[in-house]
Formats: structure tokens, sequence, C-alpha cells
């Protein structure tokens, strides 16, 4: 990133690969912000809010978006990345669980 923003932290989770250097592609150097890794995504998110850094959302932080809570500075975007839904074959899945997962799965369009 270019002066001045090369100075603000970047919020990210714990992974074995940096997903802001990714979304930042492969430029002529690399991205030098300060990093923070932050383990909850809403702590993360609180974070953001409160003018701690940047961090990296999904549609799911949509109502922040509408409401002006977070801004997003770039429209550049990170392509197949979502949610994985694991469970154990044969495992009891409640109705509200079912309820959930059916609803994740439509909003795999946004």
């Amino acid at each position: 990133m270019m002066p001045p923003f090369d100075s603000i932290p970047l919020l990210c989770e714990d992974r074995p690969f940096d997903l802001w250097q990714e979304w930042y592609g492969k430029q002529s150097r690399p991205l030098s912000n300060p990093r923070r890794i932050v383990a909850d995504s809403n702590v993360r998110t609180q974070a953001a809010i409160d003018g701690q850094g940047w961090t990296m959302a999904d549609a799911l932080m949509r109502p922040e978006l509408e409401s002006g809570s977070l801004v997003a500075p770039f429209g550049h975007r990170l392509e197949g990345y979502g949610y994985a839904l694991i469970t154990a074959p044969g495992r009891y899945i409640n109705k509200k669980v079912g309820d959930l997962t059916g609803w994740l799965m439509n909003q795999r369009d946004y």
C-alpha cells in the first residue's frame, strides 16, 4: 500500500498464509503494514469499528456496512472463500442446527 495507508494495522486471524497479501496480490513489494492477530471474528470486527485497524469481512458484515459502522475502503474482493460445514455421518441434527445450515447455504450467492 502507499503512504499513509501502509502504517494502518491489518487485523487478521491466525492462518498459515497471509490472506492480506493474497488480497493485495503480487505487487512489486509485499505489504509492510503491521499485523494484529485477533482470533475471534467478533472482536476483530469490533476492533475495526473502533478504528484499531482494517479487517476483511464477508457478506455477514452487510448490516455494519449499510449502517456506516464499517466502510469498505476498496472495491477489490477475494473470491472463492467461504465456510465449511462438517458433521459426523449419522449424527443427529436438531431443528435449530438444520435451520442454521439451510440459512448458511442460502447465503452462498451473496
